[in-house]
């Protein structure tokens, strides 16, 4: 038996889809959910129902799919910023621009809040790890089919290290 949580929607219990997310489902317009599920790149070819909808963005959601781009953004940023750091036009205590990867519930691609993913871009030791062009390899994948993708890079004594080193500074 499903659990009911406040506002008598039942929650889907499968462990892809955290019983947290399911709530959304009525607050969430179709439109909304569609437009989330394209931010992400997630086909919805044959989804008709808000039910379908919800439960395909909840699995994204949760196993942290999204559209592999938000890598090529973050290094247009990267160099951009370091460009100005060089020229001496950047402020210290400006934070990174992630608004155009944030989800319609405030988070980002794997599941982390802005505040969190801002954090990490102040801390030079994490953006020399994202900056790894192997790191990057990984993170697309596991964006494009979830943290199952990651599995084919685990024998690669590099990204483990490297995902350890992530673990450790994000806690």
């Amino acid at each position: 038996m499903n659990p009911v949580p406040p506002g008598g929607q039942t929650c889907i219990t499968d462990s892809t889809v955290p019983c947290a997310l399911a709530s959304y489902r009525a607050a969430v317009r179709v439109s909304e959910l569609k437009a989330e599920l394209e931010l992400r790149s997630i086909s919805i070819e044959g989804l008709f129902e808000k039910e379908e909808l919800a439960r395909k963005l909840a699995e994204a959601r949760a196993t942290g799919r999204a559209d592999p781009s938000v890598i090529d953004e973050f290094n247009k940023q990267s160099a951009e910023r370091a460009w100005d750091a060089t020229q001496g036009n950047l402020d210290v205590g400006e934070a990174p621009d992630v608004s155009g990867a944030t989800a319609s519930d405030g988070s980002l691609p794997g599941g982390m809040d802005a505040a969190t993913v801002q954090a990490m871009m102040q801390n030079p030791e994490m953006m020399a790890v994202l900056r790894n062009p192997k790191m990057q390899e990984v993170m697309a994948k596991v964006m494009q089919g979830g943290p199952e993708a990651a599995a084919e890079f685990m024998s690669d004594p590099e990204v483990r290290e490297m995902l350890q080193k992530v673990k450790g500074l994000t806690g």
